[in-house]
């Protein structure tokens, strides 16, 4: 006997699911801009409204998994694809197994002297994240493959992990690097021998003390963290969570433009006596340098080991005391998701402007702490430079900077007037437009890098 439904209960039961809709749809959205009256059932929502997207997200995300080679997360596609003529491979000595980079070069106007080059590059048995030492005629006379792994169990294969940023140790010829994502932070020796390994979520640049005992480097658990780093034994010697600097200096209200009204997370109140909530990655702390004792004459407002800090979501840079965790200077908004601030002779701060969100090209701008005073000393409208997202450089004794454009798979040296004289692509080779990522790079004047000690040599 079949039985209709009556016309009233598909009314009633439509308008229900309307009102629980439109009910479920507002909880979300209250719960989003940061409030925290609908609680655990607030969260629960949001949760909920996120499955479709997150499921589709990680399903979109397997099936290109599984047809994407380990060397697509290594490299970055240019458009239009450079222009390589006058570019040859790059010379090395006998039984490296480097399939070499493209250069082209003026010696004239290149200050002689060793160059180290980091990043991934081709060998003959394959890819490998690797660092190159050249001799003052541009040869490679040494290479060191990295190793991206620091005994994790991160789901990233070893294949296709980058090494993100690293630092050298010339005394012995060993290398101090983190892994992205999230593997680690490694010391091995000039051999390729691991001397120790930190599991954890270290990122961005890692960077010697003076005497170069101990490193400072970028941590994130939440929020980001600075970490002294002992080199001979790996030990975590000191923690310095940015939230405990942000809450050293309260009267100094540049931190808190990442936050909301909402569940506590720092003790710090409203005049309605509400918590304060910090946004995810608040500050993305990307750098800490310390101010050498060579240079601390050029920087009266300042004193030897205070770190100036790069925190790429509020476009700032701050100095601090990291004993006090009092904050000295700071300055915002010359600059764009920039990275690697370096301390110079001159008395003016460098930074990597990557102009991210600006995008088109980037810069490397000085800034005079004292004055504020911004200069451009590397213009990338003029050469063609913009690296998206991270980059490091370092000055050179000609007045120039030596540039690490990550996202161009590139790295080139300019001379004072901010003219390339070392230009160096690392394409893929199976196609013209695709790059390896190149991650850093270091120089020595001639005479300053002394490899006697080290228990694997350069080729003579």
């Amino acid at each position: 006997m079949e039985r209709s439904v009556p016309l009233w209960l598909v009314l009633l039961l439509g308008l229900v699911g309307f009102v629980l809709t439109v009910g479920f749809g507002a909880v979300v959205l209250v719960t989003q801009r940061g409030s925290s009256t609908f609680g655990a059932l607030g969260q629960a929502a949001v949760a909920m409204a996120a499955f479709p997207s997150q499921a589709r997200d990680t399903l979109r995300d397997l099936w290109y998994r599984t047809r994407e080679r380990d060397s697509d997360y290594l490299t970055v596609r240019q458009f239009p694809a450079p222009d390589l003529e006058g570019f040859r491979p790059l010379a090395q000595a006998p039984g490296l197994g480097l399939d070499p980079p493209l250069v082209r070069a003026d010696p004239a106007r290149l200050p002689r002297g060793h160059r180290i080059l980091v990043g991934v590059f081709r060998f003959t048995d394959g890819h490998a994240n690797a660092a190159l030492l050249l001799d003052p005629e541009l040869k490679v006379i040494k290479t060191w493959k990295l190793i991206p792994s620091a005994g994790d169990d991160h789901p990233t294969p070893i294949a296709r992990r980058l090494v993100h940023e690293v630092d050298f140790l010339p005394a012995d010829g060993s290398f101090v690097y983190n892994v992205t994502p999230s593997a680690g932070l490694i010391r091995h020796d000039a051999c390729g021998k691991v001397i120790w390994s930190i599991p954890g979520e270290y990122h961005h640049a890692i960077t010697l003390d003076e005497d170069r005992r101990t490193a400072w480097a970028t941590f994130d658990r939440e929020v980001t963290q600075l970490h002294q780093v002992d080199m001979a034994t790996g030990r975590v010697v000191r923690r310095l969570p940015f939230m405990a600097i942000a809450q050293a200096n309260p009267e100094i209200e540049i931190w808190r433009v990442r936050t909301t009204n909402a569940e506590q997370l720092v003790g710090i109140r409203n005049n309605r006596g509400k918590p304060f909530k910090w946004f995810p990655d608040p500050f993305h702390t990307n750098d800490a340098d310390p101010l050498p004792r060579a240079l601390a004459a050029a920087f009266p407002m300042f004193a030897p080991g205070d770190l100036v800090l790069s925190n790429r979501e509020l476009n700032q840079l701050v100095v601090i005391d990291p004993e006090t965790r009092k904050v000295k200077w700071w300055h915002a908004g010359d600059w764009d998701h920039q990275h690697d601030p370096d301390w110079l002779p001159d008395g003016t701060i460098a930074v990597f402007d990557n102009r991210a969100r600006l995008g088109g090209y980037s810069r490397i701008v000085t800034i005079d702490p004292a004055t504020r005073t911004v200069r451009v000393p590397v213009d990338g409208r003029k050469i063609g430079f913009y690296s998206l997202a991270r980059g490091k450089m370092e000055p050179t004794p000609s007045g120039g900077f030596l540039v690490a454009s990550a996202f161009q798979g590139r790295i080139f040296e300019t001379d004072r007037d901010g003219r390339v004289v070392f230009d160096l692509w690392n394409p893929r080779g199976d196609d013209p437009a695709l790059m390896f990522m190149t991650t850093q790079a270091f120089f020595f004047p001639e005479g300053r890098l002394d490899w006697s000690r080290w228990p694997c040599k350069p080729v003579s």
